[in-house]
């Protein structure tokens, strides 16, 4: 993760590296969350950027805001995870 303030607005990005396939399977659940109804204290962008990695590109007004939409998207990641573990079963 790394956080900034680039233009008066809070900014921090999630990194995810791995199996190509995976990568854009984490990705594909990640999408319908970024590209929800907007949010007016923070927004989220996924996008792949390369062979076998995900951005999502946080910004905010607030620190407080960013933590908590990181966190939303942390978890998330940990649920897809969960869910590809259950999958394996």
């Amino acid at each position: 993760m790394r956080v900034d303030d680039a233009n008066g607005r809070f900014r921090a990005v999630l990194e995810v590296e791995g199996d190509p396939d995976r990568v854009e399977w984490i990705y594909r659940a990640f999408l319908p969350e970024t590209g929800a109804a907007p949010r007016y204290r923070s927004r989220a962008v996924a996008r792949l950027a390369g062979e076998g990695k995900m951005l999502v590109e946080i910004t905010s007004g607030d620190v407080s805001s960013l933590r908590a939409a990181f966190n939303t998207f942390a978890r998330l990641l940990e649920a897809v995870l969960s869910a590809e573990r259950v999958e394996d079963v």
